[in-house]
């Protein structure tokens, strides 16, 4: 499949190495706030666990809170020095991470990034089919929800605890990097990936939300491919 971004990203295509380390901590996010819900909420059998458990998630934490806001400084920076038309304020971004939200500014950055600048989706494998994941965290997340409020803390606590840290990493690792993928192929679709990482953000809190994002995202993907595949092929007399 032709890539959009092949014929501007030739002109315009700016260091991605700050960027993709901005995403990289975004997108660890949801998992390090999960995985502290987990051990602040459940049993653990040994206490030592469960405060080591702690101890790393407020390390990494940490991290986020302080690497977002050098990171969105360095790729803003990066962005100013190339071809790319769009020019942010690297001091504002940067100190708006640090005083306000490093996660909320870092993805109105990344939804502004979008628009100027083509995405790299890498490739490999995964490339194609990150919307197998947003697939299974559509089941896992309900799932666990269900599970939590049915079952006894005892006979489900791992359980639970393994599932919602699962799917609170897979849905917005799967839909920010199929939304990348579908917007440099040559679809009639343009997602911008910032905008569905929120609102995955969105669906972890508000739970219902989550099969209802994924089911509307995969039909218009499925749709858009389809419509790509029908269009590729030769007529027949």
């Amino acid at each position: 499949m032709t890539g959009r971004v092949s014929a501007r990203s030739a002109v315009t295509r700016p260091p991605t190495r700050w960027g993709r380390w901005l995403e990289r901590l975004l997108l660890v996010f949801p998992v390090v706030v999960g995985a502290g819900v987990v051990a602040v909420l459940a049993d653990a059998p040994v206490p030592a666990v469960r405060w080591t458990v702690l101890s790393g998630v407020a390390l990494a934490a940490l991290c986020i809170r302080l690497g977002i806001p050098v990171f969105l400084f360095l790729d803003a920076r990066a962005l100013n020095r190339s071809a790319v038309t769009w020019e942010p304020n690297r001091w504002l971004y940067a100190g708006a991470a640090l005083l306000v939200s490093a996660p909320l500014v870092a993805l109105v950055y990344l939804y502004r990034r979008f628009k100027h600048v083509p995405p790299a989706t890498g490739a490999g494998p995964w490339a194609a089919r990150w919307w197998t994941a947003v697939a299974l965290a559509a089941v896992l997340g309900p799932l666990a929800f269900v599970v939590g409020l049915v079952g006894t803390v005892a006979a489900v606590g791992t359980v639970l605890a393994v599932a919602t840290t699962v799917a609170a990493g897979l849905l917005p690792v799967g839909i920010y990097r199929d939304a990348s993928y579908v917007r440099a192929a040559d679809t009639s679709w343009n997602p911008n990936p910032a905008w569905y990482l929120a609102l995955a953000f969105l669906s972890l809190i508000v739970v219902v939300l989550q099969p209802v994002l994924a089911a509307w995202y995969l039909g218009t993907r499925y749709g858009t491919f389809r419509a790509v595949r029908a269009g590729s092929r030769p007529d027949r007399l």
